[in-house]
């Protein structure tokens, strides 16, 4: 009998020494991750004085990876011939907005590639030449 109840004791501290108290923490906030393409729009040969001259790549814009709405802008376009013709679904591309809605599939959100329509207008006053630009974006939570 005294056999027994030592056993038993013994397996009780087992188990006592198996139990640990663990801390948890969260960090509740927005994650955005956008990726833009192409990494340079290029129009191949383009003639003076032409309009909706088609970018060999369109500009497409990924917000796979981030967890709320997603409002990219085109803040800024430099360099001519683009400051003046470079057009996304047929508009001047500064001052655009590009909304990328968070669809909630379970407790994801899911995005849909949003693709624009890249033209470029090149006005009859251009010269024969290679001319570079720069499109700049600004990468908000969209608020809707």
């Amino acid at each position: 009998m005294k056999k027994l109840v030592l056993v038993f004791l013994v397996m009780m501290s087992l188990l006592s020494l198996l139990a640990a108290d663990q801390g948890i923490t969260v960090t509740v906030g927005q994650d955005i991750t956008v990726v833009i393409n192409p990494t340079t729009v290029n129009f191949g040969s383009v003639l003076p004085d032409t309009n909706a001259n088609g970018a060999v790549e369109d500009v497409s814009f990924d917000a796979t990876g981030s967890n709320v709405d997603v409002n990219v802008e085109v803040t800024t376009v430099s360099g001519e011939p683009f400051t003046s013709g470079l057009k996304f679904d047929g508009t001047l591309a500064q001052g655009q907005d590009i909304l990328l809605p968070c669809v909630l599939s379970g407790d994801l959100c899911t995005y849909v590639l949003e693709i624009v329509d890249t033209t470029l207008d090149v006005p009859d006053t251009f010269k024969k030449g290679v001319y570079p630009g720069t499109i700049t974006y600004t990468i908000t939570e969209a608020v809707v």
